[in-house]
């Protein structure tokens, strides 16, 4: 709520307040043997809070700080789905979508694989092309589109599409190359 054409102080803590409030709250969550965290808050271009929490290495008792390197593993996931509904808000694809719309040369062995397929792991798409996943983080600078198909042209589906769900990595791999299709982008980009 706005009093006067400007947040209330008592619902938007000054600078170093609000900087307290949080390290005062993800203190009492990530114990200093436990796991742990990092985190930066910014207030109109101001770090008002850098620091780390808890353990980076539980077993080696390193602690986390504030200008380590975090994996970001399967929050990817997040930022590829937002990135396909945001394409498709745009008008750009559908979630309908068979994916040789966008990956001719994918190899669906005359199934439709649709981009909601992919979006929610129900492509039926080997297990098997998980190991693909290994050779693709070696290929940091190269098109995902570019990356895609060889590896996983011989390997029978595990399922028809829409069948059985089975979470995997490389559904969102594809997607991310559709994105790039559909974008006219890098992924990076």
């Amino acid at each position: 709520p706005l009093v006067g054409g400007r947040t209330s102080a008592r619902e938007a803590p000054d600078s170093a307040g609000l900087a307290t409030a949080i390290d005062s709250a993800l203190a009492a969550v990530y114990a200093p043997d436990q796991p742990g965290a990092t985190v930066i808050v910014v207030r109109d271009g101001r770090v008002l809070l850098r620091k780390g929490y808890g353990l980076a290495n539980v077993e080696l008792n390193v602690a986390m700080r504030p200008e380590m390197v975090m994996a970001l593993a399967s929050l990817g996931k997040s930022f590829t789905a937002a990135g396909i509904l945001k394409l498709a808000e745009q008008g750009k694809l559908s979630l309908r979508d068979d994916i040789r719309r966008f990956l001719p040369a994918y190899p669906t062995r005359g199934a439709t694989i649709t981009i909601e397929h992919l979006l929610t792991h129900t492509s039926g798409i080997s297990a098997l092309a998980e190991t693909s996943d290994l050779r693709a983080a070696a290929v940091q600078d190269a098109k995902v589109i570019d990356v895609v198909g060889d590896w996983v042209r011989d390997l029978p589906p595990d399922a028809a599409p829409g069948e059985k769900w089975a979470y995997g990595n490389w559904d969102y791999s594809l997607l991310a190359a559709i994105v790039e299709q559909a974008s006219g982008q890098s992924y990076a980009e």
